[in-house]
C-alpha cells in the first residue's frame, strides 16, 4: 500500500512539474523526473511479486540438498536441476561410471551419472536420469510433469506462439520462447527465472546400442513423463520402446524456440520437477 501511495503522490508531482523538494524525488536531485518514476515502478512491481507468491512455492529441501523454486503461471517448478541420487520412495538411483555399462542397462532400468563423471559439473548441472528413474525422482508432492501439463503452459509464458505449441520438433523459430528460459550466463533472456543451462546429456543410440556425453555448453534437454512411443509412431518400435517425450533447448545461436522430440528411455537427461498451485 505505501509503494501505490507513493506511486500516486509521485505521478501528481510529476504531472505538475514540481522542482523544490517534492514526494516523489528518489535521487535528491530536486527535480522530479523519469528516473525516479522508474525506480518507484521497480520497487513497486518487485514488491508486488513478493505479496502475490504462492504460499506452496517456497525452496524445498529433499535429501539433504535445498533447490531453489519460481512460480510461473499456475505452476511452482524446480529454478535449478534435480541432483538427487534417491528417488521418492527412498530407494537409490545407481550411479554409472562408464559409458559401456550405461549402453548395456535394460531398457526400463533406472540409473543417473554426472556430465563425463566430473563432479565438479554436479554443483552446476545436477545429474542426468535415464527415464524411468526420472519418473521416480521428483519428491512426494512435486512430479515430472506431463508433455501437455505444464510443459505447454510454461512454454506459453515464455512467449510460444500458440499456433505452434502442439508442434513436434522445433517450435516457436523467432519467437525467442526458447531463449526466454535460458539463464543469462549461457546467453539467455531468462525472463521467467527458469535458470536453464546447457547441461549436455547422455545421448544413447539404439541403432548400434553405443552412448556418449554430447552438448555441454550448447544444448540442454528436459524429460516430460509422458511416452514417446504413443506420439511418436512414425518412428521404428525399437527406437522409442519405454522412450519419453522431452523438450530440448539449444545455444540462442542455434536455435531461440524449444524442441519437443521423443528420446529413448536409456538416454540421460536433466529433470526439472514441479506442481501445481491451484486456480
Amino acid at each position: 500500500m505505501k509503494h501505490l501511495l507513493a506511486l500516486m503522490a509521485l505521478c501528481v508531482a510529476f504531472a505538475a512539474g514540481a522542482q523544490v523538494e517534492p514526494v516523489g524525488d528518489l535521487n535528491d536531485d530536486g527535480l522530479v523526473g523519469v528516473e525516479d518514476l522508474m525506480t518507484l515502478l521497480s520497487a513497486f512491481g518487485n514488491n508486488y511479486n513478493e505479496l502475490n507468491a504462492h504460499p506452496d512455492c517456497v525452496p524445498i529441501e529433499y535429501y539433504g540438498y535445498t533447490y531453489e523454486v519460481i512460480q510461473i503461471g499456475s505452476h511452482c517448478w524446480f529454478a535449478e536441476n534435480l541432483r538427487t541420487e534417491i528417488d521418492r520412495n527412498g530407494n537409490p538411483i545407481p550411479y554409472i561410471d562408464d559409458l559401456t555399462d550405461w549402453a548395456a542397462m535394460e531398457v526400463f532400468d533406472a540409473a543417473q551419472t554426472i556430465y563425463e563423471f566430473n563432479d565438479s559439473l554436479l554443483a552446476i548441472h545436477g545429474r542426468l536420469y535415464t527415464w524411468n528413474a526420472a519418473m521416480q525422482a521428483c519428491p512426494t508432492g512435486w512430479e515430472l510433469g506431463w508433455d501437455t501439463t505444464p510443459w505447454f503452459l510454461l512454454e506459453t509464458e515464455a512467449g510460444m506462439p500458440v499456433t505452434s505449441i502442439a508442434g513436434l520438433w522445433g517450435r516457436g523459430m523467432n519467437s525467442e520462447c526458447g531463449t526466454n528460459l535460458l539463464d543469462e550466463s549461457v546467453d539467455g533472456n531468462n525472463t521467467l527465472g527458469f535458470n536453464a543451462l546447457l547441461s549436455g546429456d547422455v545421448f544413447y543410440a539404439p541403432y548400434d546400442s553405443t552412448a556418449y556425453f554430447y552438448g555441454l555448453n550448447e544444448r540442454t534437454a528436459f524429460w516430460t513423463s509422458t511416452s514417446a512411443w504413443n506420439n511418436f509412431c512414425q518412428f521404428s518400435h525399437e527406437l522409442y520402446m519405454g522412450g519419453g517425450l522431452g523438450r530440448e533447448l539449444l545455444h540462442p545461436q542455434f536455435f531461440d524456440g524449444v524442441y519437443r522430440k521423443g528420446y529413448p528411455a536409456k538416454s540421460g537427461i536433466s529433470v526439472r520437477c514441479s506442481k501445481y498451485l491451484g486456480g
